[in-house]
Formats: structure tokens, C-alpha cells, sequence
């Protein structure tokens, strides 16, 4: 596995969208690319230190990562100030750590009871898209779950 390949299955890896045929070939790769497995680990432990930290509080070695959240966060706020008058709503909402198979599998000693459920988010989702949030534009909404 070249390089390039590993950090993309990191990446499907973050969101737990990694094919089960590329577990192992990115486990070889990480055995041996002293670079991807420092990305890994570092995937790793910002998995576990969002389940106790805000996403956009400043962490070493997250500045990447951090950028692309807050860039996020501008784009939404900015649609919010765009569309504000055509009845439309834009939001962010950020979750910790999510609590999904994957999630699991990636962090098997991890306090899963302070996960955030799914369901928890679908609900706020399914809220924010209906005509009670109808006044909720431009906000940034954080769902922590016990973290």
C-alpha cells in the first residue's frame, strides 16, 4: 500500500467508512510507514480526546484539523447570513465522539457510556430541519453526549 492510500483509508477510517478488505493492508502499512502510523495515532488520539474536549478548542498537533472545523463553521454562518430572509436555516451542529461499531472497534478501552448516541443526533437533526427551529440560524451547536 503506497502511502497516498493510507491516508485516504485513514481518512474512511475517521468516519468509520473503511471496507473491512482494507483493514489489514492499512494495519501492514502502518507496521512499516513510521509516518502514516504517526498519523494514525494521531487520528487516534483526537478520537479519544473528543469525547472530553470541545472540536474547536485549541489542541497541539490538531491544527489541521482544527482549521477545517472552524472553516466549516464559517461557511455555515456565513449561508445562515445569506439566506436568512428566504425562510431557510443553516446550522453547525458538532458532535464528540459518536458512538458507532466503528467508533468501538478504533477505541476498544474507551468509556463508551459517554459517547454521543446517534439517535441523540438524529433528533436534534430531525428537530433543526422543522418549523420549531424555524428561529435557529447561523448557530453553532454542540452535542457532547456525558463527555
Amino acid at each position: 500500500m503506497k502511502c497516498e492510500n493510507a491516508q485516504q483509508n485513514i481518512i474512511l477510517a475517521q468516519y468509520g467508512e473503511l471496507p473491512d478488505e482494507l483493514q489489514f493492508p492499512l494495519e501492514q502499512h502502518l507496521g512499516i510507514c513510521e509516518d502514516c502510523r504517526r498519523e494514525w495515532n494521531a487520528y487516534l488520539a483526537l478520537n479519544e480526546e473528543l469525547a472530553s474536549t470541545p472540536m474547536l478548542e485549541p489542541s497541539p498537533n490538531f491544527a489541521a484539523y482544527a482549521i477545517s472545523k472552524a472553516a466549516l463553521v464559517a461557511l455555515v454562518k456565513n449561508v445562515a447570513a445569506e439566506v436568512k430572509d428566504s425562510g431557510i436555516t443553516a446550522n453547525v451542529v458538532l458532535p464528540s465522539t459518536i458512538d458507532t461499531p466503528a467508533n468501538r472497534k478504533s477505541m476498544p478501552n474507551a468509556d463508551f457510556a459517554t459517547w454521543v448516541a446517534p439517535e441523540s443526533i438524529a433528533k436534534l437533526l430531525v428537530w433543526l430541519c422543522s418549523n420549531d427551529a424555524a428561529d435557529v440560524n447561523g448557530a453553532v451547536i454542540p452535542i457532547y453526549g456525558r463527555a
